[in-house]
């Protein structure tokens, strides 16, 4: 028993410390030290064994759970990215002084295009019913792939947009355009739009960002379907998958510092929307939102999950804001639409200025 209780102690040592690790990870470019990465994307998995640790010395009455307790206190601010604890997150008494920004990666609306009639008949009315009830003004999307943003503009109502062809975001509003322009990545695939938006006498920057994917998706799928240890073809899938989180977060962190240098060169307050397939705790997440407000640490609760693939608890979905503008709700709406969540804070824009 005693080697027992030695081989838990030394187990929960390890856990303890790849979690101060994680809370590193936001401090390390991933081109210097890529493993880093890694320990800040298995966070949520990591604060739940510490949580089990709290629960586990305690129930024993053994004092060793201070250590997990303590481990958990020292990381609070990555705790609260993680899980919201505004219990008062409902809709502000005075709603219509507040404007609703959306940021959702659609998948291309792949699941309105797919599976049985009804099926698709059951979606589409889902969609629909979404934009309905929620009326955003401001709409940032990702991932809109062969999406007509016409169809969007009908469908939704939204008179303006600031979209370029073959790329995946777009920026679509019932707020006049004054400006916009791209943050280019080099790439088609991912990008980030940013357009000038005239709201009242006052004048916002609002970005559509959507950064490198580490693709593991489908190799993820196949590992958890079908994956044998014992089987090499599993091994060679868990490599490759390792392999592509590595340069997909160095390429991140490049795309994340680009974004960072024109949000400081801005001349207007900024709210910045999108998925960054990063977790808050990760450099790319820490060099976009410096100096501003997560609506989600604002005002959110419960888990900040925002992918809806099969890779569990990963909040990767943000709306950002600049300090000064006042936020009335967060929320993170779970409807199986997309392989993400729609995103939501109900800013105060209007009055703001």
């Amino acid at each position: 028993m005693q080697r027992l209780n030695k081989a838990i102690r030394w187990i929960n040592l390890l856990l303890i410390l790849t979690t101060f690790l994680a809370y590193l990870s936001p401090y390390v470019h991933p081109g210097t030290f890529w493993m880093f990465s890694f320990f800040g994307m298995a966070y949520p998995w990591l604060l739940l064994l510490n949580i089990f640790f709290v629960l586990f010395w305690s129930f024993r009455k053994d004092r060793y759970f201070l250590f997990s307790l303590a481990c958990i206190i020292m990381g609070w601010g990555h705790f609260t990215r993680f899980i919201g604890l505004n219990v008062d997150n409902i809709a502000p008494a005075d709603e219509s002084a507040y404007t609703t920004v959306m940021s959702y990666n659609i998948h291309a609306l792949a699941s309105l295009r797919f599976g049985t009639k009804r099926e698709k008949s059951e979606k589409i009315d889902l969609f629909y019913e979404l934009f309905e009830k929620e009326k955003p003004a401001i709409l940032c999307v990702q991932e809109a792939g062969g999406v007509s943003a016409q169809f969007l503009d009908e469908q939704l109502q939204m008179p303006y947009r600031h979209n370029i062809v073959g790329k995946g975001t777009a920026i679509h509003t019932t707020f006049p355009i004054v400006d916009k322009g791209e943050i280019d990545f080099g790439t088609k695939i991912n990008s980030c739009l940013w357009a000038d938006l005239q709201i009242g006498a006052s004048v916002f920057r609002v970005y559509s960002t959507h950064l490198q994917s580490n693709r593991v998706s489908s190799l993820a799928d196949q590992v958890i379907q079908g994956g044998d240890l014992q089987d090499q073809q599993t091994w060679l899938d868990i490599g490759g998958m390792i392999g592509r989180v590595k340069r997909a977060a160095a390429i991140r962190a490049e795309q994340a510092e680009l974004i960072a240098q024109h949000i400081a060169q801005s001349p207007h307050r900024v709210i910045v929307c999108g998925d960054f397939n990063d977790t808050p705790q990760s450099y790319t997440y820490r060099k976009i939102a410096e100096g501003l407000h997560d609506g989600f640490c604002q005002s959110g609760s419960g888990f900040g999950t925002t992918y809806a693939g099969s890779i569990p608890a990963l909040r990767i979905d943000y709306i950002l804001h600049d300090p000064s503008i006042p936020i009335g709700q967060h929320k993170i709406l779970r409807i199986p639409l997309s392989d993400h969540y729609p995103v939501i804070s109900k800013l105060r824009l209007k009055a703001a200025g």
